[in-house]
């Protein structure tokens, strides 16, 4: 089992009272609950400021595109996606 801690959080009347409920429902304890959402919150949030700071660097070394660059590649793509459609569309009406 993973070694764990305990910190102490304020939370609204509310949340405690839904927190209380869902715990009832589910079997399972406030601990446990507010563990597993804290655990996936903190995970999901690491991989966004993570993908900022990174695009930010990307920026700043100047590995960046321009708007018609980008519109440029996917309209490239939806030719391809085009082009394929009408391909599939001959072979099927063989």
């Amino acid at each position: 089992m993973a070694e764990t801690t305990t910190i102490t959080v304020r939370v609204s009347l509310d949340t405690k009272e839904k927190l209380d409920r869902l715990a009832g429902m589910t079997g399972r304890s406030r601990s446990y609950l507010v563990a597993d959402a804290l655990g996936a919150y903190v995970a999901e949030e690491i991989e966004i400021v993570e993908g900022i700071l990174e695009g930010i660097k990307d920026a700043d070394e100047g590995r960046v595109f321009t708007s018609e660059q980008v519109k440029a590649h996917i309209d490239a793509l939806f030719e391809i996606h085009r082009s394929d459609d009408r391909t599939h569309k001959k072979v099927a009406a063989r």
